[in-house]
């Protein structure tokens, strides 16, 4: 008799474990992240100045999840100017104003914007490049390459659950996050 109620208790956990292993993927599937969108942009961006000039870059985008603009999310920045840490926290219609800093001639460098997304939202990430030359060199070539994104998303990379996950440089990017000043 207590064999038989052991055999049917074990018989239960296994068929009910059964069922967990079996509906688990399914919840996940049905409760994935939703797909969401970060743009970063730099004002005034690449420019030339004359030597012994400077100018402030101001950081600023907006984070958009399914297409609905993202109230108090927290972005991280990196790829700024030495010593610098910055985040920044989007307002009501998913805008966010980012760090700035002052650049001079020989300047470049590679800000990225991330958002590490939470329960309900997927992370995004966005980036450019911003290169400061010298005016009177010759040298002046007004270029501000994005990395990631798609034709017309200029400075956006989505992390979505179709996305790589990966940032790609633009025609003339340098990539990555390197700093150089002369």
């Amino acid at each position: 008799m207590i064999k038989s109620k052991i055999a049917m208790v074990l018989t239960i956990v296994g068929i009910m474990t059964l069922c967990l292993a079996v509906t688990k993927p399914i919840a996940n599937h049905a409760f994935a992240a939703t797909g969401c969108s970060l743009t970063l942009k730099a004002d005034p961006g690449t420019v030339g100045l004359s030597k012994g000039e400077s100018i402030e870059q101001k950081l600023s985008g907006t984070l958009t999840c399914g297409g609905t603009p993202q109230a108090r999310a927290t972005i991280s920045f990196n790829g700024l100017p030495p010593g610098m840490a910055a985040g920044a926290v989007t307002d009501s219609s998913g805008n966010f104003k980012g760090p700035s800093f002052l650049v001079h001639p020989g300047d470049s460098f590679s800000p990225s914007a991330h958002f590490g997304g939470d329960s309900e939202h997927a992370g995004a990430a966005a980036g450019l490049t911003i290169k400061i030359t010298e005016k009177d060199s010759g040298e002046f070539t007004p270029s501000t390459s994005s990395m990631g994104g798609g034709p017309g998303s200029s400075g956006s990379m989505g992390g979505g659950p179709s996305s790589s996950g990966s940032m790609g440089g633009g025609p003339s990017s340098s990539g990555g996050g390197s700093n150089s000043s002369g």
